[in-house]
């Protein structure tokens, strides 16, 4: 059994307000006792924060663990330390405590959820240098734009690479395992919020990637075992690679699922790959919002800088902006 503890720093300790522990038959090896902490209690003015740490989110990683290349995960062990660590270039040298250990999950029920009604999953894929209180929570505000968007919807946000400049989904590579985490954080969205068993697995899911959060998105759509849910894509300037396994789950699925991307010079190069990719399919996009119902891909270049994006799109506040269009 894994402890959730240990994985915790100590300003989680220090700031824990509460602990469940709850009592869910996980898959193997993901069995965990959850510390729960409450960002901000449920009001009139906004929603229900909270985070926790869970056995299938995408850290940590075992020994053995591998890329989405296939290739070892680890690249050795630090003298130093006795950590391991990955070597991505000279300037990037990350040991396994600082970057690979943070097993939290941030959540975020919408003001005035209502599990009675249909309602909808955010999974959303942070990008490089993000912690998911600091720069999810606080920054990009991703709580906020939730509520004013007036949706009946749940954001489940797993900390990936912690604080680094990296991109590696983890866990996430292996197949099922992100069913397997959407299992697993349902488990405790019902103990915490409430609901039907059947209508949390039923919820349709909204995958949502900014920058590097591409490359966890793409590993999901390949393996993770949760197509016949996802509803749709929303890349915010997160095309860096992988157009073609993009482009190919697109080709699938484009009948029931759409893509909303907004992109900037920083991802150009691979949203032109893509587009080039969906012309080879016969598959239509458009370049423009025309402000209508999400369906279909659209794939619009802004003028924002890469990290205003999801703050500011256009449209501002753009996870909000696509789930108030949804129908509920």
């Amino acid at each position: 059994m894994l402890s959730a503890a240990k994985h915790l720093s100590t300003p989680w300790r220090r700031g824990l307000l509460f602990a469940v522990a709850i009592g869910l038959c996980a898959p193997a090896m993901a069995e965990l006792r959850r510390d729960l902490r409450v960002l901000a209690a449920p009001s009139s003015a906004r929603g229900h924060t909270f985070v926790a740490a869970l056995g299938n989110a995408p850290f940590p990683v075992g020994p053995d663990a591998v890329d989405h290349r296939g290739a070892p995960f680890w690249h050795g062990v630090d003298a130093a330390s006795g950590q391991r660590f990955r070597r991505l270039n000279k300037n990037r040298y990350y040991l396994e405590a600082a970057v690979y250990s943070d097993a939290r999950v941030l959540f975020h029920a919408s003001r005035g959820f209502d599990p009675a009604k249909p309602f909808r999953l955010v999974l959303f894929l942070h990008g490089h240098g993000s912690e998911i209180e600091a720069t999810l929570a606080r920054h990009l505000d991703l709580p906020g734009q939730i509520d004013r968007s007036g949706a009946n919807a749940v954001l489940i946000a797993p900390q990936l690479a912690l604080d680094a400049q990296e991109s590696v989904p983890g866990k996430f590579v292996e197949p099922g395992r992100a069913a397997a985490f959407l299992d697993e954080a349902q488990g405790v969205l019902r103990a915490v919020l409430g609901g039907d068993e059947a209508a949390w697995r039923r919820a349709p899911i909204v995958i949502a990637a900014y920058s590097g959060g591409y490359r966890t998105a793409a590993q999901i759509l390949k393996h993770g075992g949760l197509d016949g849910r996802i509803e749709g894509l929303v890349m915010l300037d997160a095309f860096f690679a992988d157009a073609g396994l993009y482009a190919g789950w697109l080709a699938r699925h484009q009948q029931r699922a759409f893509l909303y991307a907004l992109y900037t010079r920083s991802s150009v190069e691979e949203t032109t790959a893509l587009k080039t990719q969906l012309i080879e399919r016969n598959i239509a996009y458009a370049t423009r919002d025309d402000g209508g119902p999400l369906a279909g891909i659209r794939l619009i270049e802004v003028e924002t800088p890469h990290g205003d994006v999801a703050r500011l799109g256009p449209p501002a506040e753009p996870v909000g902006a696509v789930l108030r269009r949804l129908q509920p």
